[in-house]
Formats: structure tokens, sequence, C-alpha cells
């Protein structure tokens, strides 16, 4: 079965000029589908291994370098925001994701209730911390999660750990138990500022 997977993976790299996504995806499919289907795992550490340099060898046009993104506007967009208690829902909600992300080099997608993160995958410590969960994103291609710490930052204006604790407060009503979204779609206005 190693051979006939290995072959596969061969044909579908060398229809691709950057198969690094498509390698890994159809990796990380393959490893749940035997399960399922047959109780067995036919990526063992061999077969990993192969993918890796075969991903190298194929590759012929790298993706481009680009530069990194200032995060200034952003801390400026939000020190002009105010205080989390001034803002509307809608708003808050946009500038907890927008620093979780940031804090977390995480999609916002990664974050969005279409992807299940939930309630219980948040450990708020003492220190003012928090760790996150996440499992089954993009990046983790053996769907195993993972555990990101998030440190207070010293602007409580742009600390993503305070934003969080302070959206979950104000949603708390939003969903019936903690295993409810983080981020719920909640029938919201539209409003035309972030103090509205």
């Amino acid at each position: 079965m190693s051979a006939l997977i290995s072959s596969f993976m061969k044909l579908k790299s060398d229809l691709s000029e950057r198969p690094e996504s498509m390698l890994r995806s159809i990796q990380a499919a393959l490893t749940h589908f035997f399960p399922a289907a047959w109780n067995s795992n036919p990526f063992d550490a061999d077969l990993k291994n192969f993918v890796t340099p075969l991903i190298k060898v194929r590759t012929k046009h790298a993706s481009g370098r680009t530069k990194v993104m200032p995060i200034k506007p952003i801390t400026d967009l939000f020190y002009k925001w105010g205080e989390n208690h001034e803002l509307s829902i809608k708003y808050l909600r946009q500038k907890t994701i927008a620093l979780l992300s940031l804090s977390m080099m995480a999609r916002p997608s990664d974050l969005a209730p279409v992807m299940g993160f939930h309630r219980n995958q948040l450990r708020f410590s003492e220190d003012n911390s928090v760790v996150i969960t996440l499992c089954g994103i993009k990046n983790d291609s053996d769907r195993h999660g993972f555990e990101i710490k998030i440190d207070k930052a010293s602007n409580p204006k742009v600390d993503p750990v305070a934003c969080l604790k302070y959206y979950l407060d104000r949603t708390a009503g939003y969903t019936s138990n903690t295993h409810g979204p983080v981020f719920c779609l909640a029938p919201l206005p539209i409003f035309r500022s972030a103090r509205e």
C-alpha cells in the first residue's frame, strides 16, 4: 500500500509547480481515511519522510517573499477606537480576532465560528495569560492539535488577553455552555462607528 501511495503522490507532485499544499492536504486526508476505512495508517515514518524531499525536488517556482506586514496601522486604529467597554460587540469581536491573529500568528479563519473554535479551548491563568488549544487548522497537517500561550501585553488598549476576556463576558449570553463558540454569530445591528 505504501508503494501505491508513494507513486500516487509522486504523480501529483509532477503535475504541480508548487506541490507542497496539495501533498500535505493529501497526506492529512489519507491519514484520517485509512484508519476509518481499514483500521490502519499507511503513513509510517518512511512515507512521511518521502513527502518532504518530494516537495523540495518538485518545487519549480518557490513562492515569492513578501514584506512583513506593519502592525502599527492596526494598533493606531485600536487606539482611536477607545477602551474595550466603549466598543460595540461587533467592533469588539473584530478587535479581538485581529489581536489574537497577530499574537498567535494565525489566520482569522482559524478563529472564526466555522472552524469550531470553542470556549473550552481557552485556559486563563492567574498571571493574566491565556493558553489556547487549536485543533485541525491548515498548518496542523497531522490533526493532533497544539497549544499557544499568549501573555498579557504591556499596553491595555492592545492587550489580546484582556480584549478576549472582555469579549467573552459581553457575549456570555449568546452561548448556552462553556463548549459554545468563542466568536458567536449573534444577531447584531450594523454600526456606523466603533462606539455606537
